[in-house]
């Protein structure tokens, strides 16, 4: 599961966004494989997770 927000300020000049991938920690799996004389199991997983805070601001406003 991925969860963002983003919120304005100023104006709406100012935006501030959250995001969080794999909030549950649930992007892995597991395997087994086995054949004659042969047997193999594992996990895996994916990537950890992850958060990021982005912030980005507006110096002037486009002219329209």
């Amino acid at each position: 599961i991925d969860v963002g927000a983003s919120r304005d300020f100023l104006k709406k000049n100012l935006t501030v966004t959250l995001n969080i991938r794999d909030l549950l920690n649930q992007r892995r799996w597991s395997y087994e494989r086995f054949d004659d004389g042969f047997y193999e199991d594992g996990e895996f997983q994916w990537m950890r997770n992850s958060i990021s805070l982005n912030v980005s601001y507006i110096l002037s406003s486009p002219l329209i």
